[in-house]
Parts: structure tokens; sequence; C-alpha cells
């Protein structure tokens, strides 16, 4: 048999002590790059997916409110078309005296009602949207301040801001 430190190994040009010495050198690096880099790419992960799932309960949220405006306004149609048909129906009982009369006036309330409430829910809806619009260009504006922020150079930030001006410039020409 031959010891550890001659024969086979040398014969193949690895030397024992060299490689120890670079076993050793590459456990002391791992280790420092683990305690300096492992906790700063979990933090920056964890933010990460921390803005994701912020995204997606926003994303969430807002699709529910999307869902709930669709019930109300058919709520609110149910109850304009159950409004015009009683209105239709106190005509018919009136109808004896002034029957074409009575039934135009209702016809016309009850259009007056629909298109009230439509005009209503419209109004509800570009002002929902417009809400959902501005909120939602204030968290991309938010999230992109914070990506360019903290993944960005200045020189880089200082580029990209130089670039928009002039693209808003020739947008106004």
């Amino acid at each position: 048999m031959q010891s550890f430190t001659g024969g086979k190994m040398e014969a193949l040009g690895i030397n024992p002590l060299q490689l120890a010495a670079q076993i050793v050198n590459f456990l002391i690096i791992f280790f420092i790059l683990y305690k300096l880099t492992y906790r700063t790419i979990l933090k920056v992960l964890g933010e990460r997916e921390k803005k994701i799932w912020e995204s997606m309960e926003y994303s969430d949220k807002i699709k529910a409110e999307w869902e709930k405006m669709g019930k109300v306004h058919t709520e609110e149609v149910g109850k304009a078309r159950k409004e015009a048909e009683m209105i239709r129906e106190e005509a018919k009982l009136a109808a004896d005296e002034n029957r074409q009369a009575i039934l135009t006036e209702a016809r016309e309330e009850a259009e007056g009602l629909v298109k009230k409430e439509m005009a209503a829910f419209e109004e509800k809806k570009r002002a929902e949207e417009k809400t959902l619009r501005t909120k939602t260009i204030e968290m991309s504006t938010l999230i992109a301040e914070r990506l360019i922020r903290d993944y960005l150079r200045k020189e880089d930030q200082q580029s990209m801001v130089d670039e928009a001006i002039k693209q808003l410039d020739s947008m106004k020409s």
C-alpha cells in the first residue's frame, strides 16, 4: 500500500498539501460569501415576493370591486325595471278615464328613470375607472421608482430621465 502523500496522487500530478490548502481556501471563501451575501439575497427575494403578493391582492381587490359594480348595476337596472313595471300596472288600473295619456306618461317616466339610473351608473363607472387608473398608475410609478432606485446606478437613472424629457419634448412638438 502506498501512503496518502505519495504514490498515486502524485502520479496524477496532484499535490496533496496544495489540494488540502485549496479545499480550505474554498471553504473559507464559501463561508464568507454565505455570511455576507446570503441574507441580502434572501432579503431582496423576500421583498420581491412581498411586492408580487401585494400586486396580486390588489388585483383581486379590483376584480372584486368590478364584480360588485356589476352586481350593483344589475340590481339598479332590475330595480328601475321593477319601478317601470309598477308604473305601468298603475297606469292600467287608471286606464278607464285617460288610458292613452296615462300610458304615455308612464312610459316616459319609466324611460326617464331607466335613463337616469343608466346615466348615474355610467357616471359612477367612469369615476371608478378613473380612480382605478389613478391607483394603478400610482402603484406602477411607485414600483418603478423603487426598482430604479434599488437596481440602477445614478448615471443610468439620470440617463433615463434625460431620455424621457426628450420624448416628452418631441410629443409636444
